[in-house]
């Protein structure tokens, strides 16, 4: 179930646009998800790279994702190190929320080349949402 979110957009000084999807990942042993911390204050979790074929593929996750608690509606983002330490844990499932942000553009927006970082394309992403919600 997708639940719509407008955030408080710290980079662009205002709501920003995006999903909020709830992901269970129930299969012991690795998820198939590569996570960096964020170069925010809390260095909360993105998504960086998705295994192709894993249990983390097969519930929806995409490079740019940003890991939040569940229940949270995407308003609490959960910290790299916590993310880590459930990963590396018995605990499954593991059920948490992610926040995507979307653009409406027909082209999907693909990964600068030249990034190396998820949090890069995060942030174009979330200006290209920002200047579609304008244009509205």
């Amino acid at each position: 179930r997708q639940q719509s979110f407008q955030g408080q957009g710290q980079s662009l000084g205002g709501s920003k646009p995006g999903i909020v999807i709830p992901i269970s990942l129930p299969q012991p042993g690795p998820l198939g998800v590569r996570v960096e911390k964020r170069p925010n204050s809390e260095g909360t979790a993105i998504v960086n790279e998705v295994v192709p074929g894993s249990q983390a593929e097969a519930a929806g996750l995409k490079r740019g994702d940003i890991l939040c608690f569940g229940g949270s509606n995407g308003q609490e983002e959960m910290h790299y190190d916590m993310f880590l330490e459930l990963a590396r844990s018995d605990q499954r499932p593991l059920e948490f929320e992610i926040r995507r942000i979307t653009v409406s553009t027909e082209k999907p927006v693909e990964p600068s080349a030249k990034a190396k970082s998820a949090e890069v394309d995060h942030r174009r992403q979330a200006v290209i949402a920002a200047a579609e919600a304008r244009d509205k």
